[in-house]
């Protein structure tokens, strides 16, 4: 994730970690029930984990199994009539918290990533790689429809170094036609990796970029969303 998104949500842990905090002091003061107090939490962490999940594309984070934990603890409670039970269970929430969004959500520092769909073009892969990596390519989003070219293995130690993001991506009887397959990878690329990135592309393994008038694509990339502050929207 960039740093941009995950700033977000570091803030807005913060904004919810006060939120029950405020909680905890009507219930400690007698302005709202024990009912009333986990019910409202469940609601707050209800809302986040649907913010992770829709919004910044962590639906397979951990964190989303660690806030339906929290949930599971308060809905034992709201009838619970012991209010120092109650108070331990809104600590431990708020004192862990931040800790766990830190923990289970990546910062990565990926600038520009290519997402692209092969078949039996492993022979030339890695050749494709290099070039683009050398002109600024941070990351690439590797869709294999149904490869028996030993594709996997090429991408190998790509993979283990983070270079790579492998998606095994068979099309018989799922897509009608190679163009339908190849629009379904790029949606699902899209989707999963939009804010594990600043800039995706997305090509073809018989495709090229090459920046004219400079070394590095990301430079180009920047100047032109400079001079054109509107570009993409």
């Amino acid at each position: 994730m960039i740093k941009e998104v995950y700033d977000d949500i570091i803030n807005l842990t913060l904004s919810i970690k006060s939120s029950i905090k405020k909680e905890r002091n009507l219930l400690i003061n007698n302005n709202l029930s024990i009912n009333i107090v986990a019910s409202n939490v469940q609601k707050i962490i209800t809302e986040f984990k649907q913010y992770l999940e829709e919004y910044s594309c962590l639906k397979n984070n951990p964190i989303i199994d660690i806030l339906n934990k929290y949930n599971d603890d308060l809905l034992h409670i709201i009838n619970e009539d012991n209010k120092d039970n109650v108070l331990i269970i809104l600590d431990n929430i708020t004192d862990s918290l931040l800790d766990k969004v830190q923990e289970n959500i990546i910062v990565k520092d990926d600038i520009l990533s290519l997402t692209l769909i092969v078949k039996n073009e492993a022979f030339y892969i890695k050749e494709w790689i290099e070039f683009h990596r050398m002109i600024g390519v941070t990351h690439f989003y590797i869709y294999d429809n149904e490869s028996s070219d030993d594709l996997y293995k090429k991408l190998s130690s790509y993979i283990s170094q983070g270079i790579v993001t492998y998606t095994y991506w068979p099309t018989k009887g799922v897509y009608s036609t190679r163009l339908e397959a190849q629009l379904a990878a790029y949606n699902d690329s899209l989707y999963k990796y939009k804010y594990d990135t600043k800039y995706m592309g997305f090509i073809d393994v018989d495709e090229f970029i090459v920046p004219v008038n400079r070394k590095n694509i990301i430079e180009v990339i920047d100047d032109i969303f400079y001079r054109y502050e509107n570009c993409g929207v």
